[in-house]
């Protein structure tokens, strides 16, 4: 693929300089069993990947090649569908569930002051604290979230900017940065979003009296753009040099790089060259199916539809003179021209790490933040709990370890890489022993890298998404499980529970659109029994014990045990034992996590206790019983049927 010549000198002159550095000398840590780590995240990236079964169109011959040379996994999922709590949750390793932290008005509320994650240890910290270095460029947390701390120095690569934007020369925000505006090419609803626009740079906006592209990463603010030939670098391409720098030089220590990409976000520009790979006359729109939303809770989509402009877009650009179908097109040729370009940067990265020093000892990971609808379900956006939103490209690199070119089908998630590797690089497990003691949520996918057909895993075998709910606690308070929506994805199946209670389960062999909501019907015993297995799958992970390892009592115990009497009479017996006199709370919950119960909330002596109490008053279904104190906490599963 062609890039200017002003850029591609730029280009060429950093991998000379990689070969020489390579040629005159060798680092401590360039040939050693010392793993060096890239991880590569990209934003709103869903699986429009090759060979991910996402858009037919999508060219990434560079994410191709890392397939090829690690493992991918075929059935990676976002553990929150929106950018905040899905890199805080990346980062530190712990369940937004566990947290609270989902993602309400997610500008207003940081993530370090959630109070289990305010000294918690993030994956950067943990490999600083073990003798690497650390780099970071563009962007790796939620933009306004950026914790500097964490790399000891602010990002010292490229910006985590979406720019470059159109602007009208000299509005500017409060914090003294330009304002961005929409594209004057696009429909008034589009336009007026101000982050909707697509198109080529070398559509060069006009607002007001005042005609050209800015960026708000420095000053000068306007972006330079004569030509395809003689343009400025944009945030994406400055953080792909930019790492390619840090791989000609010798290092002292073993490195720690994160590469954030910015696209493909909105708005999407992206340099004209790769528009040109998607002709708009060739482009094929997603499969769409009329009215689909009719047989899911409206919980799920009513306030994002309703308050977004870029999710509308379907429906609203249909009452344009163009119709729909034209700006549909135009919107999905803009995100595969941004995956390309995305791609493009991908390959910078790889060249320059194959003609390094560190090419047989750095561990690569490739993945995304989350997904992005692309039409489906009447959404061009995030924010959903549905397939296009939660499913990432995920792939792993590491040298000795994976098996090149493998495909795993296993669900994992993002909450699984700290873990992973935690493992690869030999680290201590437990990284927030002193800190806020609390265990990683996630387990380590090596097994499967080793052995992508038989790996022996310890995880569980659904993965866990998180959606925000309709109920908006406080600034920095977290929020409950019970009014949020969650889903578990099996190697087959879906299964959602929104917070009023309402289910959606979909047969992704026979439904991969997930256009029929079983779940909706009258099952069969087998259908049911898949079902509740999956919702019985949730809850083990959502009543992940919170318990402390700091304060650890291993001692303690807590049993439960059911007897059918015969004609829906149900009795549970409780065993639990405590090692000193201790408050004890024991309660019972439904499925949405609403407390039905409260059996014990007083201090018990030591030794051992025995209770039992009769739920044939309640109707069939799944329950839970949890017993606290301050240094334990254990739920258990309680299945009635009348």
């Amino acid at each position: 693929m062609g890039i200017n010549s002003a850029i591609k000198i730029k280009y060429i002159k950093f991998i000379s300089a990689c070969v020489t550095s390579l040629l005159i000398s060798i680092s401590i840590y360039g040939q050693n069993d010392v793993t060096n780590v890239i991880i590569i995240i990209c934003d709103d990236l869903n699986d429009s990947v090759e060979g991910m079964g996402g858009h037919v169109q999508a060219q990434t011959p560079n994410i191709d090649r890392l397939i090829d040379m690690g493992v991918q996994f075929t059935n990676a999922h976002a553990n929150a569908p929106i950018c905040g709590p899905s890199r805080a949750s990346l980062w530190t390793g712990i369940y937004p569930s566990k947290t609270g932290y989902y993602g309400h008005n997610q500008q207003q509320n940081r993530w370090r002051n959630f109070p289990i994650m305010t000294d918690a240890i993030t994956i950067m910290e943990h490999y600083n604290n073990n003798g690497f270095k650390l780099y970071g460029s563009g962007k790796v947390f939620h933009n306004g979230h950026e914790d500097n701390s964490v790399f000891n120095q602010p990002l010292d690569g490229g910006p985590s900017s979406f720019g470059p934007f159109p602007w009208d020369g000299s509005t500017m925000h409060s914090w003294g940065k330009p304002q961005a505006f929409g594209h004057s090419i696009m429909p008034p609803n589009i336009r007026d979003s101000k982050w909707g626009g697509f198109a080529p740079l070398s559509e060069i906006p006009t607002v007001d009296d005042y005609t050209g592209w800015m960026k708000d990463w420095e000053e000068p603010w306007g972006f330079q753009y004569e030509s395809e030939m003689d343009r400025g670098l944009m945030p994406d391409e400055i953080t792909s040099i930019w790492v390619s720098e840090k791989l000609t030089e010798t290092h002292d220590n073993p490195f720690f790089i994160v590469a954030g990409m910015n696209r493909p976000h909105t708005p999407r520009y992206a340099p004209k060259e790769f528009f040109d790979m998607f002709p708009l006359e060739t482009i094929i729109l997603p499969p769409y199916l009329e009215n689909d939303l009719n047989d899911t809770p409206s919980i799920l989509w009513e306030n994002n539809y309703q308050s977004s402009a870029l999710t509308r877009f379907l429906a609203d650009s249909a009452e344009t003179d163009i119709g729909s179908e034209m700006w549909w097109k135009k919107w999905v040729q803009s995100y595969l021209a941004c995956v390309a370009f995305v791609d493009h940067q991908v390959g910078v990265i790889l060249d320059s790490l194959e003609n390094s020093q560190y090419a047989d000892n750095t561990i690569v990971i490739f993945t995304s933040d989350h997904g992005y609808h692309m039409g489906e379900k009447n959404f061009l956006s995030k924010t959903t709990i549905w397939e296009e939103s939660t499913r990432i490209p995920l792939v792993v690199y590491a040298p000795g370890v994976s098996v090149a070119g493998a495909k795993v089908a296993h669900p994992v998630s993002l909450i699984d890489i700290y873990p992973t590797l935690i493992d690869l690089s030999a680290l201590p497990e437990n990284p927030n022993i002193g800190g806020n003691g609390y265990l990683l949520d996630g387990y380590s996918i090596r097994p499967f890298l080793e052995n992508p057909i038989n790996g022996t895993w310890n995880g569980p075998p659904v993965a866990l998404n998180h959606l925000h709910g309709n109920v908006n606690p406080d600034d920095n308070i977290p929020s409950p499980i019970a009014e949020n929506h969650h889903s578990v994805r099996s190697s087959r199946y879906r299964y959602t529970l929104t917070s009023d209670g309402e289910e959606e389960f979909y047969d992704h062999l026979n439904d991969p659109n997930e256009w029929n909501n079983l779940a909706i019907n009258d099952l069969d015993d087998a259908t049911l029994s898949l079902l509740e297995w999956h919702k019985s799958e949730m809850f083990d992970l959502l009543n992940i014990s919170t318990l402390n390892i700091n304060e650890l009592t291993k001692s303690d115990e807590f049993n439960l045990y059911q007897r059918y009497l015969g004609t829906s009479n149900w009795t549970t017996q409780i065993e639990y034992t405590l090692t000193r006199e201790t408050q004890v709370k024991i309660e019972v919950f439904n499925i949405n996590g609403k407390k039905l119960l409260s059996l014990v909330n007083e201090s018990k002596p030591a030794g051992k206790h025995d209770m039992s109490f009769d739920l044939s008053k309640f109707s069939s279904g799944l329950y839970f019983c949890k017993m606290t104190t301050p240094t334990f906490s254990k739920t258990k599963k309680m299945i009635l049927s009348h």
